[in-house]
């Protein structure tokens, strides 16, 4: 996706217009209050090094953030803040799976997913996600693809690309398939915030554990 902007940055200067699908990047600046608010913590010399899970004050927020937007308020040692949901997912796979171990993930599926597979050393398996049923997974199909080498199932909702957000009722099954099987469950939220649609609410699988 960073090769594919390149290259759109790239004809931009030769004149083109371009609509920009490749990142998640708003077509706004971030606010100011925001922008104001981290140059005034460099001014006051916040530039040293932190605690490796996160600054104690930006956990805390996590934690409380985290009691509004799913409903518990998680423990400190549960928090690891990292540079970026990518990371995140290729941290989760390595600290979840050996070499040669299987993850099943939606297809489509967002590209970093694969990358971080790959290099993880890890088999990605696909369930598919059709616009037929509403890019809803199918849950025998995911049972189906359960191995003796499979570690997790991720998640993605709301989903990119497709934009669906799973019900509470199919997440609580997927929960259910992994607890049967003693696999993880990923869950890539980043998206939580932006659920737009009247009657459609987010909701996390960690509320459940």
């Amino acid at each position: 996706m960073f090769q594919i902007m390149a290259a759109c940055q790239d004809l931009e200067k030769q004149g083109k217009r371009i609509l920009h699908f490749e990142l998640g990047d708003p077509d706004f600046n971030t606010p100011e209050l925001i922008t104001q608010a981290c140059i005034q913590s460099l001014m006051s010399g916040n530039t040293h090094y932190m605690p490796a899970r996160g600054s104690v004050d930006l956990i805390e927020a996590v934690r409380m953030t985290t009691g509004i937007s799913r409903g518990f308020i998680p423990k400190k040692d549960q928090i690891t803040v990292t540079t970026g949901a990518n990371s995140a997912i290729f941290y989760a796979f390595k600290a979840m799976c050996d070499a040669g171990d299987e993850v099943l993930m939606p297809n489509p599926y967002f590209p970093s997913y694969l990358a971080a597979a790959e290099i993880a050393g890890i088999k990605a398996k696909f369930y598919e996600l059709s616009p037929i049923n509403g890019f809803i997974p199918s849950l025998e199909s995911i049972e189906s693809l359960v191995s003796s080498r499979t570690k997790a199932i991720l998640i993605n909702s709301p989903s990119n690309p497709t934009g669906t957000v799973f019900s509470p009722e199919i997440i609580k099954r997927i929960y259910d398939i992994a607890h049967r099987f003693d696999i993880y469950v990923i869950s890539d939220e980043v998206y939580a915030r932006m659920v737009y649609e009247e009657g459609c609410k987010f909701f996390s699988p960690s509320s459940i554990d």
